[in-house]
């Protein structure tokens, strides 16, 4: 089984969430891709699709998957907390066939791409996922910073500025050295 995970489109009216969006969506890749039980498109290969309105047939068509993950964040008026709506579609009939809502904290946010990809993969598999690995061991006072520092660097790194990626990749090393 094939499978992508599209950008998520940030609903909020801070632009800073753009980053979260962006490293929750490294995450939930990482996570798939960790697995290594699907043929998961890297996120290069879905960068043409962020931030734009398409069809299931053209993803289908470009990516040539069976499935995709599609979805949206947005923070709640209180500030602290995200609402994550993430679908995964049928690429080929264009029908969501899993979806869930998250409700976390900014603390808690990383805890979102483990429990997609369990879940996912146990609604296609029919198998109970026992225990999958975190991707990282981020310590929860740091969170708040680590996952906007990476969708930052990604985004930098994705717009061809190379040099300001590596700089903020290494302020992620400096805040995160075991990861």
């Amino acid at each position: 089984q094939s499978i992508a995970v599209l950008y998520l489109d940030n609903l909020s009216s801070d632009p800073k969430d753009e980053n979260i969006c962006t490293g929750l969506t490294s995450s939930i890749t990482t996570a798939f891709s960790r697995l290594g039980i699907f043929d998961v498109k890297p996120r290069t290969d879905v960068l043409k699709f962020k931030n734009k309105v398409t069809t299931a047939g053209e993803i289908s068509s470009v990516l040539g998957v069976d499935a995709y993950i599609d979805g949206s964040l947005i923070r709640s008026p209180n500030g602290d907390d995200y609402i994550a709506n993430i679908v995964l579609v049928d690429a080929e009939g264009g029908k969501n066939i899993w979806a869930k809502e998250f409700r976390k904290t900014s603390n808690d946010i990383l805890n979102i791409p483990n429990i997609i990809v369990k879940e996912v993969t146990q609604f296609l598999s029919g198998d109970v996922v026992a225990n999958i690995a975190p991707i990282y061991d981020v310590h929860q006072k740091s969170a708040d910073e680590t996952l906007p520092l990476l969708g930052q660097g990604i985004n930098l790194l994705d717009s061809g500025d190379y040099s300001k990626s590596l700089t903020v990749f290494d302020s992620i090393l400096v805040k995160e050295p075991d990861n």
